[in-house]
């Protein structure tokens, strides 16, 4: 028998409530869960009879109830764990795949092409890059993730040297990431790098990425060894690098962004990432200002 808890009228004799609660479970099973056939129908009948001859021999003027009473069902946590009620029994809860909403008490329902559950798995949502592995989606080929690796590549591949290298990143119809630019600071002035810009909206800036827009302004600043690099013209003019101490103090300077970077990348609207000048990191800067290290650990200025 199903576990089914009726909570029988008040007035029914202490004598009758298993005649009662039997009856009740019948009528139940019957009307309020919808399994009635034949064998139920004459069964609730014999617990009907049942029920009013104990009220007849206990309570002679009690009728035989017309609702056998309360129907409680099953309380939060009265089933085991794994486990959920439904229609007054337990059952195993459901288990959802990747690309599948539901689970638990709810049925799983598969999310369409293109979309994949929501964090909290209860509604499916689209994908704006597509979906990748199920249930998955594809990262924005030119976000911010994407940006940070490109320039993390260009970035590693280049050693400490006495002279810049950059690179403008821009995004190529939404689809991926591409360089323009890339040029290498002169003898005239090894602290700076003069990158072409493409004449494009910034990405950053509420422009639609299904077509080309700019990204990042990416370089690396020089680091200058002593006395190999003796003599090194270094800024807007051209100072010479003659002493120990001044190429110390630029190399100290190469740790950061500089004036010039910062406004550079806001003339332009767009991010900027730094290979500072020993390598011992790559700094990333966003429009708002904010300033992040996506790779290494930056030397200490003082350690110069």
């Amino acid at each position: 028998m199903d576990d089914i808890l009726v909570q029988c009228p008040s007035d029914v004799p202490l004598a009758c409530i298993n005649e009662c609660e039997a009856w009740g479970e019948c009528i139940v099973r019957c009307d309020v869960l919808g399994r009635c056939n034949r064998d139920t129908a004459v069964e609730c009948w014999f617990q009907a009879t049942d029920f009013q001859r104990c009220l007849d021999a206990n309570a002679p003027d009690l009728p035989l109830p017309t609702d056998p009473g309360v129907f409680v069902p099953p309380t939060p946590g009265a089933c085991p764990a794994g486990q959920h009620s439904h229609n007054g029994n337990c059952h195993a809860d459901h288990v959802c795949g990747a690309d599948e909403i539901g689970g638990g008490s709810a049925e799983c329902q598969a999310c369409g092409a293109g979309q994949v559950p929501n964090p909290d798995g209860t509604a499916c949502q689209s994908c704006p890059h597509g979906e990748g592995s199920p249930g998955q989606c594809n990262s924005d080929p030119c976000g911010r993730d994407a940006t940070d690796s490109a320039a993390l590549a260009f970035v590693g591949g280049i050693g400490k040297e006495p002279q810049e290298q950059g690179v403008t990143f821009y995004c190529k119809g939404g689809k991926s990431i591409e360089e323009y630019g890339w040029a290498s600071s002169t003898a005239a002035n090894a602290c700076g790098v003069s990158v072409s810009v493409p004449n494009l909206p910034s990405c950053w800036t509420g422009h639609h990425r299904a077509d080309d827009c700019r990204l990042s302004f990416t370089h690396t600043h020089p680091w200058f060894t002593w006395p190999a690099d003796k003599g090194v013209r270094c800024g807007l003019r051209g100072n010479v690098l003659d002493t120990e101490e001044e190429m110390d103090d630029q190399n100290r300077r190469g740790l950061d962004f500089s004036g010039v970077d910062v406004s550079a990348a806001d003339q332009f609207g767009v991010e900027s990432h730094l290979g500072v000048s020993d390598r011992s990191c790559t700094r990333a800067r966003r429009l708002s200002d904010e300033r992040e290290v996506i790779a290494g650990a930056c030397t200490s200025p003082t350690a110069i």
